[in-house]
């Protein structure tokens, strides 16, 4: 009984990590820093990651040094959209992200101004 448990135990286990082995290799990593114009960072800042051919996306806010990590990102075609109080909307799309890709992409803003509920 007691050896039988414990072959259960460890099948299971392997199936856990090979199961958590195969998901991984089917993604990768989108980095970077978000800054304005002038090269100085923007904390706080809203960036999204979406897949328009499956709608997959994943949102995060840059930290105070500007950066913004996606970990484990589905492979595919993204559009990554980021958005800060007193700038323009900035939209980088058909950014292609394959197997084990850790791509870096840094994003500058441009001032602008919010009116009427929409960014300019």
């Amino acid at each position: 009984m007691k050896n039988n448990l414990i072959r259960l135990v460890l099948s299971f286990g392997a199936v856990f990590v090979f199961t958590s082995v195969a998901l991984g290799q089917n993604t990768g990593t989108i980095s970077g820093t978000v800054q304005d114009q002038s090269g100085a960072v923007v904390a706080g800042a809203n960036v999204k990651a979406q897949n328009p051919a499956t709608n997959f996306s994943r949102e995060t806010v840059s930290a105070t040094n500007g950066f913004y990590r996606f970990d484990q990102l589905p492979v595919g075609t993204y559009t990554i959209s980021t958005e800060a109080a007193g700038f323009k909307k900035s939209v980088t799309q058909s950014v292609a992200l394959s197997v084990n890709d850790a791509l870096t992409l840094d994003i500058k803003l441009e001032v602008g101004q919010v009116s009427g509920g929409h960014r300019e």
